[in-house]
């Protein structure tokens, strides 16, 4: 018996939108994003204004790291009053120390926050919260959960097979993935869909812990993908072949379609179709 490989649980896929679905354990769409701390009140209400115009069903808000922990919270708790659950404000921190920049949320907003990497994940892990990390480098030898793999439109070389989060995942770290805005509008380049039972905080804080996540650009594909049964941020075992099952639909045409094991290509199809349908045996 042996666990999944480690990149198997990566899709690559290439579109442009898709129909948004808002629904108990359904694919929650949302974005993590910054707002100006020289301005909090106006900043942080455009910003949820701009994820209900997205039709996002979450949105992280935190002031760039550097500017202090949890600026703007009363705010943000007061959007939170007014907007859910047509849209739920997650209030977050940025945090900043040497080279490793990130944004915290989902834990307690009211204790300390350390300045050494290791004691914040600590900390937020004894939370049950996040450490986004937004500058993703290789080397790290406890890697916060989530890296950011799309930023402003822009794909981090380190998701690319055989870069940094390959290897985090060679090493046998969870490690998994969503996007971030700071400069763009949220959900305009890219979504982070989590599969959650709501779009409340605890919900999509857990789901993001979990892996049960994926990204995609602008409002990007629905996708469901299994292995063995097991999907998105879950473990399946198996011995000699995997079975695989791939839905996925889009309003474009889905030009690529590939799954990565151990930093190599193992499937791949170009189906240009905007819904695509697979199952297979896997040997691995």
């Amino acid at each position: 018996m042996r666990s999944l490989p480690r990149y198997l649980s990566t899709l690559w896929l290439s579109i442009s939108v898709v129909a948004n679905v808002s629904a108990e354990w359904a694919w929650q769409a949302g974005d993590v994003v910054q707002f100006d701390p020289t301005h909090t009140s106006v900043s942080v209400q455009t910003r949820v204004q701009q994820a209900t115009e997205s039709n996002l069903d979450w949105i992280v808000l935190s002031s760039p790291p550097g500017t202090g922990a949890f600026v703007g919270l009363a705010q943000i708790l007061q959007e939170v009053e007014l907007n859910i659950p047509r849209v739920t404000p997650i209030a977050a921190s940025g945090w900043s120390s040497g080279h490793n920049r990130g944004v915290i949320y989902g834990i307690d907003p009211r204790g300390p926050i350390p300045d050494d990497l290791q004691r914040l994940l600590t900390t937020v892990h004894t939370q049950r919260g996040i450490v986004q990390q937004l500058d993703v480098s290789a080397g790290a030898s406890s890697p916060p959960p989530l890296m950011t793999a799309p930023r402003d439109g822009a794909w981090s070389p380190a998701v690319e097979p055989n870069a940094a989060w390959d290897d985090l995942l060679e090493a046998g770290k969870r490690v998994f993935i969503a996007g971030a805005s700071t400069h763009t509008l949220p959900g305009h380049t890219h979504r982070t869909y989590v599969r959650a039972q709501s779009n409340a905080e605890e919900a999509i804080v857990a789901a993001l812990r979990d892996g049960a996540s994926y990204v995609a650009e602008k409002d990007g594909i629905r996708v469901e993908f299994e292995v063995e049964g097991r999907s998105f941020g879950q473990t399946a075992f198996f011995e000699g072949e995997a079975y695989v099952r791939i839905q996925a639909f889009a309003r474009d045409p889905i030009s690529r379609v590939a799954l990565i094991a151990d930093g190599e290509i193992v499937w791949e199809t170009r189906p240009d179709t905007t819904v695509l349908g697979e199952r297979f045996f896997l040997p691995l």
